[in-house]
């Protein structure tokens, strides 16, 4: 475990700093800067001056005057209240609908749950939030609504939580079922297929012949014995949750990292107000840096996980 987590650890610190080195320079090469009356790239001076400042001074910059690292903050913290709601999604609902979607009687897969479970998770995330945002807008066109049932944009309108800018309200569900619905069928499916063939087996069949209750036949005896697979598939889960951050925080307009950087590459500098923040050096490369340290950050995770719950790859090493 330790030497996994070293050598995962190394590869990015050694990842990181390329991929910061990469969202400077692609800023200070962008084609807006060419435009008659665009900004000058030599303004910003070379890549290693800025890195000075950032490890001498602790300085990562400004934008119009307020400072990088306060900007980014509380993004960041808003999409890792996506991503941890949505893996709290993926491990209770998707470990729960693959234990349900087992018949007590016959031990197998229930025909409907199988249908539903296959169809549900090989829709996209993006296929599927713009299935419900057109849902949700012929409801309020066509059915008398004076508002939609649920909040399209934003992310909240209570008391935020500590360091973000959003509260857990109902702007929470539609990001959610983008970002989880996905992952949780798949960790569904994948659950019911091994608990399926684990229920078959000749120890299970000698406990029920012995009266044991489905509950405590699942709970003592076959959950534990496929504990270990489900973890690496939760792990798997957690980086297609990341992976899908993007697109959620854009479709709706969810206040996040990954939302702020396509904003920051693609915001159109004729508007002042957005001007500032439109392929800005020092913004893009803080920002490509935390997606990166987001998405590497998941895939150590995920073979940790892997590595603790698999023995198999214990041996191999």
């Amino acid at each position: 475990m330790i030497r996994l987590i070293s050598t995962k650890s190394l590869l990015i610190l050694f990842l990181l700093p390329i991929l910061h080195a990469v969202g400077y320079q692609y800023a200070i090469n962008h084609p807006s800067f060419f435009r008659p009356g665009g900004r000058d790239p030599e303004a910003y001076g070379g890549y290693f001056d800025y890195l000075g400042r950032i490890i001498f001074q602790g300085n990562f910059g400004e934008v119009g005057g307020a400072q990088i690292n306060e900007l980014v903050s509380k993004p960041f913290v808003n999409s890792l209240i996506l991503i941890v709601f949505s893996m709290a999604i993926v491990g209770i609902l998707g470990i729960l609908i693959g234990f349900i979607s087992i018949s007590p009687n016959t031990m197998r897969t229930r025909p409907t749950a199988f249908l539903i479970i296959s169809a549900g998770a090989s829709i996209p995330g993006f296929l599927l939030g713009g299935v419900v945002i057109a849902i949700i807008v012929f409801q309020t066109l066509y059915g008398g609504l004076s508002q939609t049932w649920l909040p399209m944009s934003g992310c909240g309108e209570g008391t935020p939580l500590p360091f973000s800018s959003c509260s857990l309200d109902r702007h929470l569900i539609l990001p959610l079922i983008v970002l989880a619905v996905r992952p949780t069928l798949h960790v569904a499916r994948v659950t019911t297929s091994l608990l399926e063939n684990e229920l078959q087996k000749n120890y299970i069949r000698t406990a029920r012949s012995k009266g044991a209750r489905w509950y405590r036949v699942f709970r003592k005896h076959a959950f534990k014995n496929i504990f270990a697979p489900v973890i690496v598939l939760l792990g798997q889960s957690l980086r297609y949750v990341v992976g899908g951050l993007l697109i959620a925080e854009i479709m709706f307009f969810w206040p996040g990292i990954g939302r702020f950087f396509v904003f920051s590459i693609i915001a159109n500098e004729n508007l002042s107000a957005q001007s500032r923040f439109f392929a800005h050096p020092e913004l893009i490369a803080t920002l490509t840096f935390l997606l990166g340290f987001l998405i590497l950050t998941a895939d150590l995770i995920a073979a940790a996980a892997a590595y603790a719950a698999d023995p198999r790859l214990r041996q191999q090493n």
